[in-house]
């Protein structure tokens, strides 16, 4: 995008969470062993004349945003603490960046 500035200023967006990062978790139980991973994903960068998107995973990513509810169905042995837009993540500027969100925070029931 930097490269492709001076030649389309109105047409590129700026750095945003370009990155894939997971969480990895895993539990052994009377039922065998099961293990949670998750895609964490953030806020893109604003163009010219929008604001960046929030709370999107990176497009290599092909995640989806799955309810808390079924999570905590599908991993009995955790629950979810918080699942929320991260007020205030976003980069200052005439259009703001893609706000990120809190990390689902697992918590080890047992």
């Amino acid at each position: 995008m930097l490269a492709m500035a001076p030649a389309a200023p109105d047409s590129v967006i700026t750095s945003g969470h370009d990155t894939t990062n997971a969480i990895g978790m895993g539990h052994m139980d009377s039922d065998g062993y099961k293990v949670y991973m998750e895609v964490v994903g953030g806020g893109w960068g604003a163009s010219a004349g929008a604001d960046g998107a929030d709370v999107v995973d990176g497009y290599v990513g092909n995640c989806s945003n799955i309810p808390v509810e079924s999570l905590e169905q599908d991993y009995p042995f955790m629950r979810i603490e918080e699942y929320a837009i991260r007020r205030g993540s976003a980069g200052a500027g005439e259009h703001r960046g893609g706000l990120g969100r809190t990390a689902n925070v697992p918590h080890t029931l047992r």
